[in-house]
């Protein structure tokens, strides 16, 4: 195993498993509020643009299938990605890239330039609103955030264990649980 950290997120890879075509290097999937501020400015940094916006966005999709008194799938997805609109006047393009590396994200930002410089002049463009002071809002709950594919199964257990029971229903559901 071999131990990767590139700014501030740390990686473990086994070099015997199968390689992923797309990198996702933040923990459990979500970013934290403090690695976001921190992967912004580093995208800023890289940026030639006269005017930059950055969105940084992670979820974590758990799900569980059944059908048939069975369940078929069950299964945990996360990602990250960052958002990026370069603006030069009224010219602009946006580039979205969910390789969080120096290399990608260096890469997403000299394509978005590149690609605002070709774009037509956008009749309605109005220059960007700078740092916002955003007040965080609490809205997760605890007992929905925590439902890993495990806790989904023990639930679609609740529907299939009384079908099997009866002998004469049978069941069939789609759960899932989201945390953006």
């Amino acid at each position: 195993m071999s131990i990767r950290r590139s700014g501030g997120f740390e990686r473990m890879r086994d070099r015997r498993a199968p390689r992923r075509l797309i990198r996702i290097e933040p923990v459990d999937g979500m970013i934290s509020r403090a690695d976001s501020q921190s992967l912004i400015e580093r995208v800023v940094k890289m940026s030639s643009a006269e005017a930059i916006a950055v969105a940084v966005g992670s979820n974590e999709t758990n799900n569980l299938r059944f059908a048939a008194n069975q369940v078929s799938t069950a299964g945990s997805v996360s990602d990250a990605n960052v958002q990026v609109t370069s603006s030069f006047g009224p010219k602009r393009a946006t580039v979205v890239t969910n390789d969080l590396s120096d290399e990608a994200l260096r890469a997403t930002v000299k394509q978005s330039e590149a690609l605002a410089k070709l774009s037509p002049d956008d009749p309605e463009a109005m220059p960007n609103l700078g740092p916002q002071n955003i007040k965080t809002v609490n809205a997760e709950f605890a007992s929905t955030t925590g439902l890993t594919a495990e806790a989904l199964v023990r639930a679609g257990l609740t529907a299939l264990e009384p079908a099997r029971k009866a002998g004469d229903l049978i069941a069939a559901g789609y759960l899932v649980a989201n945390r953006a």
